[in-house]
Parts: C-alpha cells; sequence; structure tokens
C-alpha cells in the first residue's frame, strides 16, 4: 500500500465533523443519568470522583471498574462540571476518530466518494460518536474508534514496540482491546498455517498479549470492582446463554445490525466470491470485521452501540465485499442516512424508556420490534427496487455524473 498524502478531505470532513459535535451539543438534551441506578455514567463518575479526590472510596461495579483512562484525564479538563469535561475530551477523541477513519478507509484503496458518504453517515449515526456524546457525555466509547485504527496500522506495518506501549492504554480506556490482542494473535497464527505466510511475529503478538494480561491482572488489583467474584468469562458466558436461550436476542441483534449499518448492508448481496481469490489485507479487515460482530454478541445487550464500535472493521469489510458502483453506494447512502433521522432528538433514556426503547431494537417493545423488521424489509425492497430503476433510467440513455 502506497503512502498516504494529505488532501482536503481530512479539512473538510473534519471541518463537518467539528459542527455537528457544537450542533448536538446545542439542541440534544443529555441523560439525567443520577435518576437511573444502573446507568453507566454514575460509576464513570465514581471513577472520576476518585481521581479528583483523595478522600473517595473505589466502589465501582464490574465491567466498569477498569476503564480509567477517559475518567482520570477528565479531570484534567478546566471545567468544574463533571459532564462538560468529558464532554470536551470526548469531542476531542470524536474529532480525532473521525480523522483516524479516513486515513484507514484511504489506506484501503477506498474511493473517496466512499470516504465521505461513510463518514458522514459514522458522524450522523443516533449511536455514532457526536450524538452519543452530546446525549451522554459521561462515557469511554470515543477513544474506541481511534485505537481500533491505530491498532490495526501498527499490526499491518509491524511496529510491535509501539502496539506493546498503546495496548494497555488502550485496555486500561476499554477492556475490548484485551480481546482484539487475542484476535490478532488468533490472526497471525492463520496466516502462519494457512497462508503459509510468517510476515507477522508470533513471539511479538504473544508478548502483546501476555502485556495485555498483565495490564488486566493489575487494574484488578489497583482497582477493583465491589463484585470480586465476576469475571469477563462468566459475563460472555452468560450472554451467550442468553442468546442461545432467547430467540428474540437473535432476532433483535440481527435488526441492531440493520439498525447500525442500514442499506449499506444490502450492497453484500452479491454473488460470493471465490474464497481463494480474496486477498490477504481484505482476509485481514474480514476477520476483524466478524470479530467485533461477535463480540457485540458477548459484550452485552445494547447490541446496536456494540455493533456500531466496530464502524472502522465493518464497513471496510461491506465495502470490499460488496465493491457497490457509485449508483449503487449513493442509493444506499440516502435509505441510510434518512434512518438515522439526524434531524430529531433522541429521547432521553431517562424519560420515557419505551420511547428510548423505539430507537433501539435490542430495547424495543413488540410493537416497536415489528416496525424495526417491516422497515428493514422495506428498505430492501427499495434498495433494489431502486436499484433497478436506475439501471433502466441508465439503460434508457442517462449517463450518471
Amino acid at each position: 500500500m502506497t503512502r498516504i498524502k494529505p488532501k482536503p478531505i481530512y479539512f473538510f470532513l473534519f471541518l463537518f465533523g467539528f459542527i455537528v459535535a457544537m450542533f448536538y451539543y446545542q439542541f440534544q438534551p443529555a441523560n439525567n443519568y443520577k435518576i437511573t441506578r444502573l446507568a453507566d455514567a454514575n460509576e464513570y463518575e465514581k471513577i472520576y470522583t476518585y481521581f479528583h479526590s483523595d478522600s473517595a472510596d473505589y466502589t465501582v461495579r464490574f465491567g466498569i471498574h477498569n476503564r480509567i483512562v477517559i475518567p482520570f484525564l477528565a479531570t484534567f479538563m478546566p471545567a468544574k462540571n463533571i459532564s462538560t469535561n468529558f464532554f470536551i475530551l470526548n469531542t476531542f477523541f470524536a474529532m480525532l476518530s473521525l480523522l483516524a477513519l479516513i486515513y484507514l478507509f484511504r489506506y484501503f484503496n477506498i474511493n473517496t466518494l466512499y470516504i465521505v458518504l461513510s463518514a458522514i453517515y459514522f458522524s450522523l449515526h443516533w449511536v455514532g460518536p457526536f450524538r452519543q456524546n452530546a446525549i451522554s457525555p459521561i462515557n469511554v466509547d470515543m477513544p474506541v474508534y481511534l485505537f481500533e485504527v491505530i491498532f490495526l496500522i501498527l499490526f499491518i506495518k509491524k511496529k510491535y514496540f509501539l502496539l506493546l506501549i498503546l495496548s494497555p492504554v488502550a485496555i486500561a480506556t476499554k477492556e475490548l482491546f484485551l480481546a482484539m490482542d487475542i484476535v490478532f494473535l488468533f490472526i497471525s497464527l492463520f496466516w502462519r498455517f494457512y497462508y503459509q505466510d510468517k510476515s507477522f511475529s508470533i513471539p511479538w503478538i504473544l508478548g502483546i498479549l501476555f502485556t495485555g494480561v498483565l495490564t488486566k491482572l493489575l487494574l484488578n488489583y489497583y482497582y477493583p470492582s465491589v463484585s470480586p467474584g465476576r469475571n469477563s468469562m462468566l459475563v460472555m458466558a452468560f450472554h451467550l446463554r442468553e442468546m442461545a436461550l432467547h430467540p428474540d436476542h437473535a432476532i433483535r441483534w440481527i435488526l441492531s445490525l440493520f439498525g447500525a449499518f442500514s442499506a449499506f448492508l444490502f450492497v453484500t448481496i452479491k454473488k460470493p466470491k471465490d474464497i481463494k481469490s480474496i486477498t490477504k489485507d481484505d482476509a485481514l479487515i474480514y476477520l476483524l470485521g466478524l470479530s467485533m460482530l461477535a463480540l457485540s454478541i458477548l459484550g452485552g445487550m445494547d447490541y446496536t452501540r456494540l455493533i456500531f464500535l466496530g464502524f472502522p472493521y465493518v464497513m471496510i469489510s461491506i465495502l470490499k465485499i460488496g465493491n457497490p458502483t457509485k449508483q449503487e453506494m449513493i442509493w444506499a447512502f440516502i435509505l441510510s442516512i434518512t434512518l438515522t433521522r439526524f434531524w430529531m432528538v433522541l429521547p432521553t433514556a431517562t424519560g420515557d424508556i419505551r420511547v428510548y426503547g423505539g430507537w433501539m431494537p435490542e430495547y424495543a417493545d413488540t410493537a416497536h420490534l415489528v416496525s424495526w423488521t417491516l422497515t428493514a424489509l422495506l428498505y430492501l425492497i427499495l434498495y433494489f427496487g431502486g436499484r433497478g430503476i436506475w439501471r433502466l433510467a441508465f439503460k434508457a440513455g442517462h449517463t450518471p455524473e
């Protein structure tokens, strides 16, 4: 892959992202997390207070207790209000994530038009970095997209020492990245035994994984949860069992996948590629995309948000698999951007939960679940119907610009 030179796309999309961030900050009401005992923001506030005050105890529930980096950094922000401090910090990471996303798309030789459309969709989605930062500023998700890109680029470029340094920081931001270390080890082994390719250093990846495990152990020791008997394996097993025992969870996950990527999913409905024709670069991004989708099942039940966190890998996989024409991409974007309802205010989770659940297939009641199903079917019909009409129009003598 060739060296990527700066282009105006970075400036214009950075400006677009900043405008979007400020727009939603002004018009999107934030959740009142204090009236919802189980809201994650309450736990992040405890971590923030612990670092902000020498007298505070560390009483954070399992699953959040290790995520110390963002609350710690937020204590250095200038505002007196915790929500404002988190918003400032997370906006910074959201902007960097947007730029990193553009870089990764260009690194994988994605068409510039497709990059712009993908970046706009990423920025306007209701579980994307800017709207989520407005409705729930006290969170740690915004750096995830950035670290995903950096992890992959360092892995591809075999910058193992830098990956070794970054891994503990990323894991202390969100434990997802310990799972990513395991995925990279699996990929290295797959390359070694399937492709007979020794380009990825298994000893280095094992060292990075060992460092990640050690980081997790140290975090558990110095920043323990209030439930020391729980562990990540038990949590993942619980979610897997729930998926197996409750068929509606699988339906909700599929609809959440549609909610996260909308009509873009339909560009992949084509004759499958011969597996032997898949390049190693494409195989790498496919494996990472599948890994993120698998982790969205094991990591919790807020499926739409967890699936969307894999946007850098999954969206590139969609574009690589579907290889859409410009007409297909534009039509998929038009349909998808309407589903984001970017012009609407998100209902706060602390209000009428049924209204909030209507936006999230994983929480939707039966009526909203049926509505989501019908919407997905309608979009499927509109995508293929619109694509067919578009093609007929071109055959009748029109030419695309």
